[in-house]
C-alpha cells in the first residue's frame, strides 16, 4: 500500500476507536477530519466533564460569541462551539 494511503489507513482506525468511545459516554459526532497529523472529531456539545477543552478559535456571528474548544482524546483530537449569546442592557 502507498504512504498515503496507509496514512489514512491509520487515521481512520485512530478516529473509529475515538468515535466508539465518545458514543459510549453519550457524546454525537458531527464530523471528522483526516488532514492533520491526528484525526479531528467535531462533537455537536461538549463532553461533559471527562476532558477539559481549551480555546483554539474564536469568533463573532450573529448571534453572539463562538468559542471553538479542542482537547485530546485516546490517538484523536475532539473538538466542539460554545457559544455565548449578546450580553443586552435594559434601561429602566
Amino acid at each position: 500500500m502507498n504512504a498515503m494511503n496507509e496514512h489514512y489507513m491509520q487515521a481512520l482506525r485512530r478516529a473509529l476507536a475515538g468515535l466508539i468511545h465518545l458514543h459510549m459516554r453519550g457524546c454525537t459526532v458531527i464530523g471528522m477530519r483526516l488532514d492533520g497529523p491526528r484525526p479531528v472529531l467535531q462533537l455537536d456539545a461538549a463532553p461533559g466533564g471527562f476532558v477539559t477543552g481549551a480555546l483554539k478559535r474564536r469568533s463573532l456571528d450573529g448571534a453572539g460569541i463562538a468559542r471553538v474548544m479542542a482537547a485530546p482524546f485516546l490517538d484523536c483530537q475532539i473538538e466542539w462551539t460554545e457559544r455565548k449569546g449578546w450580553m443586552t442592557a435594559v434601561n429602566s
